[in-house]
């Protein structure tokens, strides 16, 4: 029988994309250079939410007034910390005004709430306040609109199929023996240890590309926590190539624990850029195996049926 050595350290991936953070936080410090940057590589953030998807720990980092940045676009954001260079920037390229962030307010509602200069507050208040005048407005929004419509279709819900699997590896620990002197000392010994994992693999059927030839997918997946959101863990994401020879796309998820419920969502991606987040599936592995069978007898076993969802 072969072991390998493994660590007992399990890193942690929060999940969220770095571009995203440092956007918000040119947004929260007035950086115009970086959102700049940050925009016009992923054009489509312009119409989106940005942090609907951000762990709170992330939001937390980056300000004390990190609920109010939860469910927030790039405006939103902008006008909160009254930014009026940036906050006008957005405005041109298509930002829209009306769209409703914490507790049902819009940009110009929370206008300055944490503004340090009252002139730089007034601005933004006015910025907001105007209609659009100009047809370069109206043609900037109608080209974010028209890039919108040219990310692909979100995923439609997934289907899976679970193997579970038992490894035998070293774990090592360290004990206090004492020598025939009666002088403690700590020895490290690698005991055996069976580690059973379970290996999903998540079938969905390829979505609409509108126009451009979907490049690849990506799966993020998380532990369910029913109830108070802010105790959500961060998402693993995992991409995937696109396959052009089946309708049906795959990918294989590996390391998930037993008994667990996961939230899933899919999006794919092409040249364009990255569509909107599948509505989120909800995955439930096998129970954990009994510990009296006879592991090495067993070997790996496999649910051949799609598993239980919610």
């Amino acid at each position: 029988m072969s072991y390998r050595n493994v660590s007992s350290a399990d890193t942690e991936d929060e999940g969220n994309e770095p571009w995203r953070v440092t956007l918000l936080r040119a947004l929260i410090r007035g950086d115009y250079d970086i959102m700049v940057r940050d925009i016009t590589t992923h054009v489509e953030a312009i119409a989106q939410k940005l942090t609907t998807h951000m762990s709170r720990g992330k939001l937390e980092w980056e300000t004390v007034d990190w609920w109010q940045l939860q469910d927030a676009t790039p405006l939103f954001v902008a006008s909160v910390f009254a930014h009026p260079k940036l906050v006008r920037w957005l405005l041109k390229r298509g930002a829209e005004r009306s769209i409703t962030c914490y507790l049902g307010q819009t940009a110009l509602d929370l206008c300055g709430e944490h503004g340090q200069s009252p002139s730089d507050i007034d601005e933004c208040r006015r910025l907001l306040k105007e209609p659009p005048k100009s047809k370069h407005w109206l043609s900037n929004l109608s080209y974010a609109k028209r890039l919108l419509r040219l990310v692909p279709d979100p995923p439609g819900k997934p289907v899976y199929q679970c193997h579970t699997t038992t490894e035998h590896v070293f774990r090592h620990i360290q004990v206090a023996e004492e020598n025939d002197k009666g002088v403690l000392r700590l020895v490290e010994k690698r005991v055996p240890h069976v580690m059973r994992k379970c290996i999903v693999n998540v079938r969905w059927t390829t979505p609409l590309s509108n126009g451009k030839m979907i490049e690849k997918y990506e799966v993020r997946y998380r532990i369910h926590v029913p109830g108070d959101k802010s105790m959500v863990r961060g998402w693993r994401s995992q991409l995937t190539n696109h396959s052009r020879l089946q309708d049906g796309q795959g990918a294989t998820l590996e390391g998930l624990q037993l008994g667990t419920t996961y939230d899933i969502q899919l999006r794919a991606q092409n040249a364009v850029g990255r569509g909107e987040w599948s509505a989120i599936d909800h995955l439930v592995t096998p129970g954990v195996v009994d510990n009296n069978h006879d592991d090495a007898e067993r070997g790996d076993t496999t649910t051949d049926a799609p598993m239980d969802t919610n």
